[in-house]
């Protein structure tokens, strides 16, 4: 059948204008891995100065068309089909010389179908869009919202749904919208609505420098509802804590992105992740949400000072009195650790006391990036005694002896 529609097209040509010697005929196919409607879409040749010459249709089955040329020349042959209709060549150059011409099939192949839609809110938002298959949630397209709120994608007949991406700082009402794209282009009803606010928190340490050992803290007195979440963002970890709720936020490169705020008030902080020697204390940030999107930065108040008092042989000495620049602080526990707290950043002196036991001072700079375990050991030890004699006695001495390391008392 469409051997004899091409000998057919050819035959009429060729008897209607007979009277051309030289005729070149064009022909190609619109093609889709989809069955498509082919009858509304026509082929049309244009000169060189955009005048139309010639208008094909196609064969409904096949897609195949045919277009002859009788003069020399350049050409543009262009594909013209409904709106929303997307192909991957909106046109083909022709050059018609003295060894003929259209060499080559000149074929417009559909890429996908249109979709499009409105967010009624989304004006001026910068929001970005990713259409997802439903069966398995791989991204196939991402687009900007317009300042008019108006977003389209590209895509083959399936199943998807609507989300935001990763990064975008706000949320959609309902979450995701699921759609199905058939064999025509498509306007998503209802519109999609923005909600939410977004709020960036940065946490740096006592230099203003990224810390990047942190998650954030979000402190609020009702529970917050992060459902609507865009799809590859962070569902945070909660805890409810009687009246208070607290939302934990991992952070990236010392900064986090927390979407979906009602209206209100709440507390920021950040927690360390890894206790190791020292502990980082940070700021509390009171914020009051009431535009789209607000910065705060959390940074390091102080340090938490942990270490050991031991003797030359690993034991733990217990009750020993930790001073820093000069004042009480605590004292070692039974394991002989201590802990000093709310330390400012900066230069310290931090001294150790116990009777008949001398330390060296540590003068340091406390600092968040401290990796540094503080131990003591003593320098020396007093040894303490009585000698009862009914005897007189001439003479006590202590004598050292280098190779055992200790002091030998002797009394004559």
């Amino acid at each position: 059948m469409f051997y004899f529609l091409k000998l057919y097209l050819f035959l009429l040509l060729f008897f209607v204008n007979q009277s051309f010697a030289d005729v070149i005929c064009c022909e190609g196919f619109v093609k889709s891995a989809f069955k498509i409607n082919l009858s509304d879409i026509k082929i049309k040749l244009f000169n060189s100065e955009d005048d139309l010459i010639y208008t094909s249709t196609c064969n409904s089955e096949s897609g195949y068309f045919l277009i002859p040329i009788f003069n020399k020349g350049k050409y543009l042959v262009k594909i013209f089909a409904p709106d929303g209709y997307v192909f991957e060549h909106k046109l083909h150059r022709v050059e018609i010389g003295n060894n003929g011409g259209c060499s080559e099939e000149l074929n417009f192949t559909l890429t996908g179908l249109e979709i499009s839609g409105r967010i009624l809110n989304g004006e001026d938002s910068s929001l970005v869009l990713g259409l997802f298959k439903q069966e398995d949630g791989e991204l196939v397209g991402k687009t900007i919202v317009d300042k008019d709120g108006n977003y389209n994608f590209v895509a083959c007949p399936g199943v998807y749904f609507i989300s935001l991406v990763s990064g975008s700082t706000q949320c959609l009402s309902q979450g995701q919208a699921k759609i199905e794209v058939g064999t025509t282009p498509m306007k998503i009803k209802p519109d999609l609505r923005i909600e939410g606010l977004s709020l960036v928190v940065n946490v740096v340490d006592e230099r203003g420098d990224p810390y990047l050992l942190a998650n954030v803290i979000l402190q609020a007195d009702n529970q917050i509802n992060f459902e609507n979440l865009p799809l590859s963002a962070e569902q945070p970890i909660t805890i409810n804590e009687g009246q208070k709720w607290f939302y934990k936020f991992d952070t990236n490169y010392g900064s986090t992105l927390i979407n979906c705020l009602s209206p209100g008030k709440y507390i920021i902080n950040a927690k360390q992740k890894v206790l190791d020697y020292i502990e980082a204390n940070f700021d509390e940030k009171f914020v009051e949400m009431s535009s789209r999107i607000i910065e705060v930065t959390v940074s390091v108040k102080s340090i938490n000072l942990s270490g050991y008092i031991l003797t030359g042989k690993q034991a733990r000495l217990e009750n020993v009195t930790i001073k820093l620049d000069g004042k009480f602080k605590t004292m070692t526990d039974k394991e002989g650790k201590f802990f000093v707290s709310n330390v400012s950043p900066g230069m310290h002196v931090l001294a150790v006391e116990k009777e008949h036991f001398e330390f060296n001072e540590l003068n340091f700079d406390v600092s968040s990036k401290t990796k540094k375990l503080i131990t003591f050991f003593p320098n020396r030890i007093a040894v303490c005694g009585q000698i009862l004699s009914d005897d007189e006695v001439e003479r006590i001495f202590l004598k050292f002896i280098p190779s055992m390391k200790i002091f030998l008392l002797m009394v004559l």
